[in-house]
């Protein structure tokens, strides 16, 4: 079904204004051991009051030993609920919806940062860091409960929904592609087999937060230069495998190696992801979150070619957090 970018639309049971999304990414404005700050209230806050429609607060850390950046925010103790009801708070008062992504670094963690090693499903480095120590059944258990766990944090913070981080070169996308997961049991092999860690968390978490909190998960269309990256026709069916789990919607990113780069980099064509999202509309029934280079006339477009039912819109919100608003006018 197509919308128009200013009508309201629906994860799950959460109603959303309009479909504009603020993606998350990292501002580092939190304290060097997680906590919420004042200046990241004001930075969340000031792009609620712009007029997007739901605001998705930056990757939080399921553990501290999973922390990839110095100012990165956590959701993993009591300690942190005071600061994050305090954010969600201050972004719901304005009319967005509040949700927080929560992910893990795995094996882009760094020892200097965390001072544990760090860990992966299978022992491959990245790029210029430590070996990773390849997890056990039992330890991916844990990490299962640990998600679980944060899900249940987000909620009681106040927050209206939760986006697992399964993309870009983190921990869930360490397993969900074959360039980092060499296993051979049952996380290892087959797409099925790669993305059961992220059908655990969802069966996990919905024993602490029930059927009816918004959770969705985000992950690469595609990997594009890494040797046995993932494929577009990988990522149409780790959203099905998503879907029947009970995930409420699949947000698209890009991922692999070259992510940095990509993500809303000049040299990616205007809307590159797009005819991916398409293409995952084609085979699932739950909303599809768009992204990358995409500017409001597109956004539009998009929207009512029935491409995508939500438009994330990242650096045009951080430099312009009115952006929403000023569209609606007409401006």
């Amino acid at each position: 079904m197509s919308a128009t970018l200013f009508e309201p639309g629906n994860i799950g049971k959460l109603t959303v204004k309009n479909r504009l999304v603020l993606p998350p990414m990292l501002m580092g404005y939190s304290t060097s051991d997680g906590y919420v700050t004042q200046r990241m209230k004001d930075y969340y806050e000031e792009r609620a009051r712009g007029g997007v429609g739901m605001v998705i607060v930056e990757a939080a850390g399921v553990r501290f030993e999973g922390k990839v950046y110095p100012f990165s925010v956590n959701c993993y103790d009591e300690t942190h609920l005071p600061g994050l009801t305090e954010l969600a708070n201050a972004i719901k008062k304005h009319g967005a919806r509040a949700a927080i992504q929560l992910g893990d670094g795995g094996r882009n963690t760094r020892r200097e940062l965390t001072g544990a090693e760090p860990v992966a499903p299978s022992p491959i480095a990245t790029h210029k860091r430590d070996q990773p120590r390849v997890l056990t059944v039992a330890d991916i258990r844990q990490f299962v409960n640990l998600f679980a766990r944060s899900i249940g944090l987000a909620k009681r913070a106040g927050f209206e929904g939760a986006e697992i981080h399964a993309g870009h070169v983190y921990f869930l996308n360490q397993f969900l592609s074959e360039h980092s997961n060499t296993r051979s049991d049952e996380y290892g092999g087959s797409v099925e087999r790669r993305a059961r860690i992220i059908v655990e968390i969802i069966e996990e978490a919905r024993k602490l937060v029930g059927s009816d909190y918004p959770i969705w998960i985000r992950v690469n269309a595609e990997e594009p230069g890494d040797e046995n990256g993932i494929t577009i026709d990988q990522t149409m069916q780790i959203a099905q495998i998503a879907e029947r789990a009970g995930y409420d919607a699949f947000s698209l990113t890009s991922g692999g190696s070259h992510y940095e780069a990509s993500m809303g980099s000049t040299y990616f064509a205007e809307g590159y992801l797009t005819g991916f999202a398409a293409q995952i509309k084609q085979v699932v029934n739950i909303p599809v979150i768009a992204v990358g280079r995409i500017n409001v006339r597109l956004a539009e477009n998009v929207l009512q070619r029935g491409q995508a039912d939500f438009i994330a819109m990242g650096r045009g919100l951080m430099v312009d957090p009115e952006l929403p608003n000023k569209a609606q006018a007409g401006r």
